[in-house]
């Protein structure tokens, strides 16, 4: 027992110290990037967050000393979390993509009617939803306010990083030095590129469908195997009543947590590329 606490206490202090290092050199990296990913981060659901209670509980049911397997499931369950946060932000890509497509569609047919810029831009930013909508409305604030339609048209491209919406937002700022009927055929060929592009990608999602239903069958099983050694005390104990066996446990969730990673990793490349 005086064995198993004191080996406990050691890996405390080497992760503690570890953490505290790692955290110290990536300081100032992670505060950048805390600040550009702040934003976004506010906009996603609760379900990037699940695992974060999950961990929580598994951590509270496996506690022993030492804690192996209750700091294990602690730091997958927030690096689960981190990686599914990840993943919204590609599902937010998508999301802008398709967002892009109605307002091209939208400004195309409002600007064959009333040639003015940014009063079909308003009148077309009306007809999305957020959160693209939210800063196409704004552009037209910026631009009513200072009448410089490039700086409306710049604060726009920074405020969503995406390339068709540059695209788009390129041949409005060029409205001005173009004749109108070029400006519309331009529209119809970025149309056409973004209907070839929602169709490609929804052909990939159907394709990748049995891979992503495979993946989650694993994830679900693994949780469910999980709680069932949690939550039966016979099997607990055995693998939590020696160093040995946590280790053992810990090396055997690796393996169904990486082999879920890799796949849906995997999948997520080849979504990727689609976009």
């Amino acid at each position: 027992m005086a064995q198993a606490l004191t080996l406990g206490a050691s890996l405390l202090i080497l992760g503690y110290l570890l953490i505290d290092e790692l955290l110290f050199r990536a300081r100032p990296t992670l505060r950048r990037r805390g600040l550009t990913q702040l934003p976004r981060w506010r906009r996603l659901d609760w379900k990037s967050y699940i695992p974060i209670p999950i961990a929580l509980f598994f951590a509270w049911r496996f506690w022993t000393m030492p804690p192996i397997i209750s700091i294990y499931v602690l730091i997958v369950g927030g690096v689960t979390s981190l990686y599914m946060a990840n993943k919204a932000g590609l599902s937010e890509r998508v999301l802008v993509d398709k967002q892009v497509a109605e307002l091209t569609r939208a400004f195309h047919s409002i600007y064959q009617l009333k040639p003015s810029v940014f009063s079909a831009l308003e009148e077309s930013g009306k007809k999305i939803d957020d959160p693209l909508r939210f800063y196409v409305m704004r552009c037209v604030q910026g631009f009513f306010v200072t009448g410089q339609p490039t700086r409306a048209f710049d604060e726009l491209r920074s405020r969503v990083n995406n390339p068709y919406l540059d695209q788009f937002v390129y041949v409005l700022d060029r409205a001005e030095t173009s004749r109108r009927e070029e400006i519309l055929k331009t529209l119809s060929r970025l149309i056409t590129r973004l209907e070839q592009v929602e169709e490609l990608r929804s052909d990939t999602e159907v394709n990748l469908a049995v891979i992503s239903g495979q993946t989650l069958f694993i994830q679900a099983f693994s949780i469910l195997l999980i709680a069932a050694i949690a939550l039966v005390p016979p099997l607990r104990n055995a693998y939590t009543n020696s160093v040995g066996a946590q280790l053992l446990f810990v090396g055997l969730a690796t393996i169904g947590v990486l082999t879920s990673w890799v796949i849906d990793r995997k999948t997520a490349e080849l979504k990727e590329r689609v976009l």
